[in-house]
């Protein structure tokens, strides 16, 4: 193969595995973040329906 051509495939490769573990990153950081999120949301739903009916 072409060195130029297998420089710019290598060239690829890695930019292609920074932004996969960018993503990889991203994911890891918004999981705990939504759970949190979803979890507060069904508490403070639960409680304002609690004292509503109260």
């Amino acid at each position: 193969m072409d060195p130029q051509l297998e420089r710019q495939v290598e060239t690829i490769r890695n930019l292609v595995d920074s932004y996969m573990a960018i993503i990889n990153k991203s994911i890891r950081d918004l999981i705990p973040k939504t759970l949190m999120h979803l979890m507060i949301n069904s508490v403070s739903d639960t409680w304002q329906r609690y004292c509503t009916v109260v």
